[in-house]
């Protein structure tokens, strides 16, 4: 599922929604089934190609098969439905989201960031100066 995962991904930064959604069919049709990530892939791919009612029926079936969609997953959703003005649904799936919480994780820069901080915050409170 991996692989799969990588080549839709790639397909849906190239732009070439219908070979990512061939890719998609077929690991279906080899008898696995598509995860949250491939979901994402799926979703951003046809996010990236315009398609917001593909990505919201995309959406829809992840939870139909019993998966729980991510912050990733209702981000992309989100962002497909805002580029074709559909704010309604947009502003349900925020709504969904949030009423889950679902909030945007810490970047990795932020995390260093907050990281840092504490090491110099901890490495004050241990600091002792002694005068002689």
């Amino acid at each position: 599922a991996a692989a799969y995962c990588a080549a839709i991904s790639a397909c849906g930064k190239a732009g070439r929604f219908d070979e990512a959604n061939d890719l998609f069919l077929e690991l279906q049709r080899q008898g696995l089934r598509p995860n949250v990530p491939i979901y994402n892939a799926m979703i951003a791919a046809s996010e990236r190609a315009g398609r917001w009612k593909a990505a919201v029926d995309l959406f829809d079936d992840c939870i139909h098969r019993g998966l729980q969609p991510t912050f990733v997953t209702y981000n992309t959703t989100i962002a497909a439905c805002k580029a074709a003005s559909q704010w309604s649904k947009a502003l349900e799936l925020y709504n969904d989201a949030r009423s889950k919480g679902l909030h945007e994780p810490l970047s990795r820069k932020k995390k260093s960031q907050q990281q840092r901080g504490e090491e110099q915050r901890g490495s004050r409170t241990t600091t002792t100066t002694t005068t002689t």
